[in-house]
């Protein structure tokens, strides 16, 4: 897979096989039981956050921005929905992937301090639609 600039949109695109796909990584966040954290929205700039890489909440939403790109966070019946977009690094797209997978696992551990409470992470496909192809 090679990544491609796309310099009037300001974006990196991935290409495999002729087939160009943003940078864009979904995932859920969500108990082992498959119910939704319980915290409060106040709560979410001190809980989610990947604790391996600086990062930076925009005010007004539910973003951070970290050197890699930004992460949105998005409650959604199963389960808090992670989004990776805007990479802004040189990697390749399982480095990539890599960097989300940690940053999920991170801030998947901090729900887990904060509520008590053991979850999982759930890796959305490019098809996916919320909540009904959230697999059990």
């Amino acid at each position: 897979m090679e990544t491609v600039s796309v310099p009037r949109y300001g974006k990196k695109l991935f290409v495999n096989n002729g087939n160009v796909s943003s940078m864009g990584l979904e995932y859920i966040l969500r108990q082992t039981n498959k119910e939704e954290f319980s915290i409060n929205c106040k709560d979410y700039e001190k809980i989610l956050r990947p604790s391996s890489v600086e990062s930076t909440w925009i005010p007004g939403t539910f973003k951070l921005t970290t050197p890699v790109g930004s992460i949105e966070f998005s409650p959604e019946p199963p389960g808090l929905q992670v989004s990776f977009e805007d990479y802004s690094g040189s990697g390749t797209y399982e480095e990539y992937q890599a960097y989300a997978n940690k940053s999920c696992q991170e801030i998947l551990e901090s729900l887990e301090a904060h509520t008590g409470e053991k979850g999982e992470i759930v890796e959305l496909g490019d098809n996916d639609d919320l909540p009904n192809q959230v697999k059990d």
